[in-house]
């Protein structure tokens, strides 16, 4: 019986040990793609070859600025849906007819393609009342925008062929990019005492 135990409390601690190493590969990894983003995405357009960078300045753990260059209106605001992925919304012509633009960038990609755009109207299957949700959101707050729109995305807007067609949205960019960033060489420390008794 007492075998037994000793056999069962070694296990817990091994599964324990295990467990622990798996969880700091984890976070370790975590890191070094948000790491990414303390460096610039140099981006290419798949469709027109055009090229801009993305900047980015750290709000928070999960929110960020981007700046595009290629964009005129200055720092959006960003979150991270997931430790890879970053989006941000921007709206078009506020006192007009008004569109939505989406914007995802995959920032460690597992494929080429790791940046796309999107432009949604609000001329058919949404409404000017959506719009007027995220304009009223956008005066609100910047966080208040990205909730509101966030919020659209998931339960109004349908990507795929029948709403493109219908004149819903649009692809607006699709893109390689790729960080600029360098982590930066640690050297080594000097044992000082090493040092004093080779001489």
């Amino acid at each position: 019986m007492k075998k037994l135990l000793v056999i069962f409390v070694l296990s817990l601690l091994w599964c324990n040990t295990s467990f622990a190493g798996v969880a700091d590969d984890a976070l370790t990894n975590i890191k070094k793609i948000k790491d990414l983003l303390k460096g610039n995405y140099q981006c290419q357009n798949i469709i027109n070859q055009n090229e801009w960078t993305f900047s980015f300045s750290k709000i928070s753990n999960k929110n960020y600025y981007v700046e595009a260059s290629n964009n005129s209106i200055g720092k959006l605001f960003a979150e991270l849906k997931t430790y890879k992925d970053l989006w941000w919304y921007q709206i078009i012509e506020p006192e007009g007819d008004g569109s939505l633009i989406i914007n995802a960038l995959e920032l460690s990609p597992k494929r080429e393609v790791n940046y796309m755009s999107i432009l949604v109207f609000f001329v058919a299957d949404y409404t000017k009342e959506d719009f007027r949700k995220l304009v009223d959101s956008y005066n609100e707050s910047e966080q208040a925008f990205y909730n509101q729109a966030d919020n659209f995305v998931k339960t109004r807007l349908k990507l795929g062929k029948e709403s493109h067609d219908k004149g819903n949205w649009m692809n607006l960019d699709r893109g390689i990019c790729k960080s600029d960033y360098k982590p930066e060489r640690k050297l080594p420390k000097l044992d000082l005492k090493k040092l004093k008794k080779q001489e």
